[in-house]
């Protein structure tokens, strides 16, 4: 796991020096993290129980998780009058 964790970090320094964002998939990130699957199972349950009640039915497609990496705004360009980038 430890090596996992490096190298990870590895591939986001070197993205981020390249194209200054790196972005990391699912099925990265669960390894950081394990996702909270009763969690999951029981939203899973409460979408289909309110699609039932109301006649409908439901195909719930898990398009999963995606992290955007960069770097944390040093001092000095933290307090540069450039305008931020409006994210969407």
């Amino acid at each position: 796991m430890e090596e996992f964790r490096r190298n990870l970090l590895q591939r986001i320094q070197q993205r981020i020096s390249l194209r200054g964002f790196c972005v990391v998939y699912n099925n990265d990130l669960s390894q950081l993290s394990k996702p909270l699957e009763e969690l999951r199972a029981q939203q899973v349950r409460d979408i289909q129980r309110f699609a039932r009640s109301h006649g409908l039915s439901v195909e719930i497609r898990d398009i999963g998780l995606n992290a955007t990496f960069r770097l944390l705004p040093t001092k000095a360009s933290a307090t540069s009058t450039a305008e931020p980038i409006a994210r969407v």
